[in-house]
């Protein structure tokens, strides 16, 4: 229940939008914490295969696995020191709600494709052992998969400085019933 406080806050004009905004950015900073955690997961994974290929002499590897580190470092960093729709209230530039659901969804899309990196970490430990061709393709559809989702922060990001995107298609489908449904 809400407070008198509260109450009398949200019929001041301006404030009620003001807190779901702030709803908003809220959310939005915990998927992203969810991100980095996520990610921070994978990083230990591919150190601990780096290690494993190196100690069976996969010296060649080296390279194209010192790459992806980069890159997801790259990555995490990036969300980590990320802004996240902060603006005062009283603030010139207002982020719209529109901007902040679509910063959701970004955020959202982005833990989908952390997921398919996830996914993707086991079949690369496995096709390790085997070193050859088949581990090299596993390397590049990994690199692929973590440039897809750089490229899909870049995105967010570009969003959030108020840059706008060539089209609609750019940005992350809004979630239907029919999705929300299949995703619980």
């Amino acid at each position: 229940m809400k407070s008198s406080l509260q109450r009398f806050l949200d019929q001041l004009p301006g404030v009620a939008g003001y807190r779901r905004k702030e709803t908003r950015r809220e959310v939005d900073k915990r998927i992203r914490q969810q991100l980095m955690e996520e990610l921070e997961h994978v990083r230990r994974s591919l150190s601990d295969l780096q290690l494993s290929v190196l100690s069976r002499g996969g010296l060649r590897w080296m390279n194209e696995l010192e790459r992806i580190h980069s890159r997801l470092t790259l990555l995490t960093d990036k969300i980590r020191s990320a802004a996240y729709g902060y603006r005062p209230l009283f603030d010139v530039e207002q982020v719209e709600e529109s901007q902040l659901d679509a910063l959701i969804r970004f955020d959202r899309d982005m833990l989908a494709r952390v997921e398919t990196l996830k996914e993707q970490l086991q079949p690369l430990r496995e096709k390790a052992q085997l070193s050859g061709e088949a581990f090299s393709q596993a390397l590049r559809t990994f690199y692929q998969t973590l440039t897809d989702l750089l490229d899909t922060y870049n995105r967010r990001d570009a969003l959030i400085r108020g840059e706008v995107l060539e089209t609609r298609e750019e940005l992350p489908e809004e979630p239907t019933d029919q999705t929300k449904e299949t995703k619980e």
